[in-house]
């Protein structure tokens, strides 16, 4: 096979992928500064450019990704194919866990760690014991902070309900709230959906977030993806689920739901205009929303290509050019 059949079989593997999936000692996601990485996992700010192709140091060679769901439609753009163009020896492959894990940023994370990931994408920090794990392999990681996103959580559309605060959403999670009724709803049995905190960096995000880490309550129902929760949630009367916004938006099978942090308001949601039609990216950019946070790109730092990659991989994601990408694919840009 001549590297011009390879670039086409490595760019169409892929994009269809991409089609099948539609904290530690570091400071806080919403005080990390643009394109840093973080404190800790490297010494110095990453640097970019404006277009893609402008990016240096690109390592030539075939390098896999994958990890967060919330990366889904960025992957699904033109993104990888523009790189392919702009860097015809730089091949990046997205490469699914192994059929024991969920796709997500913690399958993602054992994946980089154990050296079958060259780029993990991440929807939170990297976590303290991932760190641990690293080191007795010899090695740290680094993280750069790439976008920003919000969780959307999102009811069956027959449900006659358009906010919740925090705290109710932590009451139906942990099993205190079971009937609609009781938030001011129908007679309805609520059905809860949620990923596998293992594998979903989102999952883990909202435990702490709204469940102030508390557990999952037996009663909620594991869904392998955001895909698949969607699904679920359009499918069964009286379920809520929760994804990233990107994966949410345009959605005309599930509601979104608008949240407050206070039940005395205001009541914010990640999308503007009817159907999730639009992300409301000045809310999330600013952190009024209230699950708002930052998605990562992790590496291990251990003087390899497979290091290189990352960073050129991140850089080229926090061009001018890639961060239009990142909006395109219903992200936040940190620009």
């Amino acid at each position: 096979m001549n590297r011009q059949q390879l670039l086409t079989a490595v760019v169409s593997v892929a994009l269809l992928a991409a089609g099948l999936l539609v904290f530690s000692s570091l400071r806080p996601p919403e005080q990390s500064s643009i394109g840093a990485i973080a404190p800790g996992l490297a010494e110095t700010p990453l640097q970019s450019t404006g277009l893609i192709r402008q990016v240096p140091d690109v390592p030539i060679g075939l390098f896999k990704y994958g990890g967060s769901t919330a990366f889904a439609r960025l992957r699904s753009l033109h993104f990888t194919e523009e790189i392919a163009r702009r860097h015809p020896d730089f091949l990046l492959l997205y490469t699914e866990p192994e059929p024991n894990r969920q796709p997500g940023t913690g399958s993602g994370m054992a994946m980089l760690i154990e050296g079958k990931l060259a780029i993990a994408q991440t929807s939170r920090p990297v976590r303290a014991d991932e760190r641990e794990a690293a080191k007795r392999r010899g090695f740290e990681l680094g993280q750069i902070a790439v976008a920003r996103d919000g969780v959307a959580f999102y009811v069956h559309p027959g449900l006659p309900l358009k906010q919740l605060s925090l705290k109710q959403l932590k009451a139906i999670y942990t099993g205190q709230v079971r009937n609609w009724q009781q938030l001011g709803g129908p007679a309805l049995a609520i059905t809860p959906f949620s990923m596998d905190t293992r594998d979903s960096g989102t999952a883990e995000f909202v435990q702490k977030a709204v469940l102030g880490g508390a557990p999952f309550a037996p009663s909620v129902r594991q869904a392998r993806d955001t895909t698949t929760s969607i699904r679920l949630v359009s499918a069964t009367a009286g379920a809520i689920g929760y994804a990233s916004s990107a994966t949410v938006l345009q959605q005309k099978t599930v509601r979104a739901l608008a949240l407050t942090p206070d039940a005395n308001g205001p009541y914010l949601s990640p999308f503007t205009g009817n159907d999730q039609a639009r992300i409301d990216r000045e809310a999330i950019k600013s952190g009024r929303y209230p699950l708002a946070h930052q998605l990562y790109i992790v590496f291990r730092e251990d003087g390899t290509d497979a290091q290189k990659a990352a960073i050129a991989y991140a850089k080229m994601l926090l061009t001018d050019e890639g961060q239009r990408f990142v909006e395109q694919a219903g992200l936040v840009s940190l620009h």
